[in-house]
This record gives structure tokens, sequence and C-alpha cells, in this order.
């Protein structure tokens, strides 16, 4: 549930001489749940202003709204002033009142100082924990002062900085804020459950094995493989609602249970922190087309979201044909028309080239008996149609230059001509 809320509020625009509106107010009030600031209380009309929000404790970010319509997750966040405009910072209290979380893990007993967590990373976000190796070393950190963004749906990759062998990991996230970290598991080999709790471990062997057990993705590991403790690929499921919300990193001895280590001897490591979930940002690209001398070219869409596709069409002029579609000189196809997927702002040239100056004054035919004509050639299923008339006084040449056979080099030909 979201807290009451900081609002900014600006002021009419308006001129200082009386004439055009040019000057605009800004003023700032906050409510519970954090405090905002603005860079600036007055500002011409197309000047940027920065917003701040810092969320009080137990509670987190969530965005900026105008109108109840949300214009950025950004924090702080720049924005143009062009209108009378007013700005809500969102924030959402991070638990349940009374919740508490267990965090009483104690301290290591190992005494050969081979293990320790230094810092954990997802999507190149990291949380430094610096662990020490030391016997009598705490085994749980709070980190919820920091907080890592994630989108939906998209895969979630991660680096776990640790010293040491033989440990497994597993990440949770409280996702109904009740205190407690559930290890949803289902099927066979069982893996997270929609919606789990349990989003990612590295090792757990199932029945009490040690000897043989899996990953979160399924995956059955044994033997040597055991000793693994970075995170298989996960991500977070459409549909958990945006926010922020408290994550636990644990590494430890094939268990599973977020408020238990196996043993203090094994020294073992807890981390709590915020993740804050937010939709995934589809990029949109631009995608343009050229062409060089001999012919012009289009493309079906000139703005394209990540990941679908657009067709290039090139159509050669007079005496021309076409060559190839290349992308910053590189040959990419020599497809006509051609669809691609597009990842990146994209410009393909449409190359063409100039027909030499061929001998093709063959007359006409003088033959009376119409016995004798072609209507097609055939080469490696390609088919070019002739239909040349059997008739006395039919042309012998036939220009069919702007249609293209393609064929591979040290291939064998096969071919067919449908010859009356």
């Amino acid at each position: 549930m979201l807290a009451i809320l900081s609002l900014i509020a600006f002021s009419s625009c308006v001129s200082d001489d009386g004439g055009e509106e040019i000057i605009c107010e800004v003023s700032v009030v906050s409510g519970e749940g954090g405090v905002v600031e603005v860079s600036k209380t007055e500002v011409l009309s197309g000047e940027e202003v920065t917003l701040s929000a810092f969320p009080e404790t137990d509670y987190s970010f969530v965005n900026w709204t105008v109108n109840g319509k949300e214009v950025s997750t950004d924090n702080p966040y720049t924005t143009t002033i062009t209108a009378t405009t007013q700005f809500k910072a969102n924030f959402e209290k991070n638990i349940a009142p009374g919740v508490e979380y267990f965090t009483d893990f104690g301290n290591s007993t190992r005494t050969d100082e081979q293990r320790a967590l230094t810092s954990i990373t997802l999507e190149g976000q990291t949380i430094t924990v610096n662990q020490p190796s030391s016997q009598g070393a705490a085994i749980y950190f709070d980190k919820t002062s920091e907080v890592i963004t994630l989108e939906k749906i998209k895969i979630i990759t991660s680096n776990l900085n640790w010293k040491g062998n033989w440990m497994h990991s597993f990440l949770y996230v409280d996702w109904n804020k009740d205190g407690e970290f559930t290890s949803d598991l289902g099927g066979y080999p069982p893996v997270p459950k929609e919606n789990s709790e349990l989003l990612s471990y590295s090792f757990y062997g199932t029945s009490g094995s040690v000897y043989s057990g899996y990953n979160s993705k399924g995956e059955n590991i044994s033997g040597d493989g055991r000793s693994v403790w970075q995170l298989p690929e996960f991500s977070i499921p459409q549909a958990i609602s945006s926010g922020t919300y408290r994550a636990r990193l644990k590494i430890d001895w094939n268990n599973i249970d977020a408020n238990s280590v196996a043993s203090n001897e094994d020294a073992p490591c807890v981390v709590d922190f915020m993740i804050k979930i937010t939709e995934l940002t589809i990029p949109i690209y631009s995608v343009q087309v050229e062409a060089s001398e001999g012919g012009k070219a289009q493309v079906s869409k000139t703005q394209v979201v990540l990941g679908e596709q657009a067709t290039f069409t090139a159509t050669p002029q007079e005496g021309y044909y076409f060559v190839n579609w290349t992308l910053n000189g590189d040959v990419v196809s020599t497809d006509n028309p051609y669809t691609t997927t597009i990842t990146a702002t994209t410009q393909l040239k449409a190359n063409f080239e100039k027909y030499s100056k061929y001998f093709t004054d063959f007359g006409n035919s003088t033959r009376t008996d119409e016995q004798r004509a072609l209507t097609s050639i055939t080469l490696e299923g390609q088919t070019i149609t002739v239909n040349q008339p059997s008739s006395q006084g039919a042309a012998i040449y036939f220009d069919k230059t702007s249609e293209v056979i393609t064929l591979e080099k040290g291939k064998t030909i096969a071919s067919n001509l449908n010859w009356k």
C-alpha cells in the first residue's frame, strides 16, 4: 500500500513584463513517507529542473506521477518545464507494521579464514559486503539501505564475489512483505514455482541428499560440480507488482531455509538488501535506408521496438540491377525484399550496379510450323518465365535482366528448360 505522498507543485508560468508567459514558479511540499527537493523555485519556460526524493526509514521511493500517471522512476529526476505542472513523489513502506525479520545468525566459528563474501552484483549493480574471514566474524549483514533495481521479465544475471569453495547460494524476495522468505518449489526436478519467494539457487540436494541435487533451473548437479555458489539466471514474473521489496542472499551448505544456516563452522553469510521492481523498458530504435546510384530503397517502418522486424525493399532503375544490402560497408544480405529483426539503431544501404551493354539484336523467327518455343528457365528451383511465342515473326531475344537467380559457388547446379 502506498503511503501518504509528497507533492511538488508548480504554479502558473507568468511573464515578467505582462506579455508572453516565460517564468514558472516552483513550490515543494512533503508528506508521510519521505521528503522532496527541487533544484529551482523559478524557471523559464523550457528550462530544466531536478526533483529529488528522500525516503524516510522503512520507506522507499516508487515513482513520480503527474495527474496519476507515472512519468519517471528516476531519482533524482530531471525534466523540462513547459507548463504548469504538479508532480507527485510516491513512497512505499518496506514492511508491514509489526513485521520483523529473523537476523540472529550468530558468528562464524571457522578457523581457516578461507571463506568470505566480498560483494553481490545483480545486473551490474553491486552491494559491497566485505565479510571478514576471521573466526568470530558476523554472519548476518544488514544492507537494506541499499537498493538494486530490476525489470520484470528480463533475464537477470548475477555475480557473487565469494572467497572459498564448497558452498551454495540462495536468493529470496519477500513478495508479500510478511517478514518471511518462503521456498515454494514444485515439479520434478524441483524448481521455484511462479511467484515463489525463492528466485534462484545454485544447488539443493533434495530428499536430504548432499551428493546429488539440482539448481533452480532444474539442472542435475553431482560430484565436484556441487562446489558451485554462482546463482543461475532468473527473471521477475510479470505478475509481481512494481515496488520495493526486501531481498535476502544466503551462502550456506545445502540449506534452503532462509532463517537458518547449516553450521556456523562453515562460515556462511546472510545479506538483506532491497530490490526495486519496475516494468521492462523496451527500447525503440530508428531504422533508416539509403540507396546508391541506380535505384531507390524503402523500409516498412522507421521506428521499431526492440525485437520487431522491418522489411527493406530495393527498386532498380532501368539499366541497373540490385546487388546487396550493406551496414557500415559490410554486406548483410542479397535478398530483395530483405526482412530482419531489429536490435539496434539501423541504417542499411541498397547497392545497385549498371548492366554492361550486350548485343541483343537477334531479329525475329521466320519458322512457320509453330513447333518451337521456350516457356521458362529453371535453375536450382528458381524459375524465370519467358513465354516465347511459337508463331512466325516472334521475337528471338527476351530481356529478363530485372529477374535474379541466386547460385552458390562450388555447388552442382540442377536446371530445367521448359522447351516446346
